[in-house]
């Protein structure tokens, strides 16, 4: 199911993060050109991660992995 033109909501969530966080913004519209992006975003996205146990760890694994690291990489790459 879209959400607000992204493929779904968790892409959309993490999308407006970086976008509306100055420093994440400009760390990663400088690393926009680089072919393997949407792999290096969704890497920091899962070293972000406090660490979790029970189910909470599932949960946002879960939500990580549904995320369409791609989607976000396009929409950065545009800035540039």
């Amino acid at each position: 199911m879209r959400h607000n033109g992204y493929s779904n909501y968790v892409t959309w969530a993490v999308s407006l993060w970086i976008w509306n966080d100055e420093a994440l913004y400009r760390y990663w519209v400088t690393r926009a050109a680089q072919e393997n992006l949407a792999e290096e975003l969704e890497t920091w996205a899962y070293k972000a991660l406090p660490e979790l146990k029970s189910f909470y760890a599932e949960l946002m694994d879960y939500a990580l992995g549904t995320v369409c690291w791609n989607e976000i990489a396009e929409g950065l790459a545009e800035m540039t």
